[in-house]
């Protein structure tokens, strides 16, 4: 049992810093949102929404979401190793408290999605 959470703990570690956040993007218009140009690190941002970063750039939010993404995934580990070396706890609790980052991380994609999408939608109103 010890085996399949310390196999959940990695799986949840790495789908935090998986750009999670490329079908969410299908609603905003990429017009609105200044962009950022990131030629040496485009690929860590590019991928299904945005093959062309290292050329045209992404915008802010997803870069945003990308730092963050990558942030919460190496504090999760360096969080879960500490606890599991330094404080013996146990790898099912660790499995949980992983579980509990992803949905927050999660959380914080689909609300800035959803921002976004609202943003985009206001703004089409108002060109209208």
């Amino acid at each position: 049992m010890e085996a399949v959470s310390i196999v959940l703990i990695v799986f949840f570690i790495i789908l935090m810093a998986m750009p999670l956040w490329h079908g969410r993007f299908w609603l905003v218009d990429r017009a609105n949102f200044p962009k950022i140009h990131i030629p040496r690190a485009a690929f860590l941002f590019s991928g299904v929404g945005y093959p062309e970063a290292k050329e045209d750039g992404v915008i802010a939010p997803v870069f945003v979401l990308s730092v963050l993404n990558y942030a919460f995934a190496l504090v999760s580990a360096i969080f879960v190793a500490v606890l599991a070396l330094a404080m013996q706890v146990a790898a099912f609790d660790l499995m949980f408290i992983t579980l509990y980052m992803l949905v927050a991380n999660l959380i914080i994609n689909f609300g800035t999605a959803a921002v976004c999408a609202i943003i985009t939608i206001r703004k089409s109103k108002s060109e209208n």
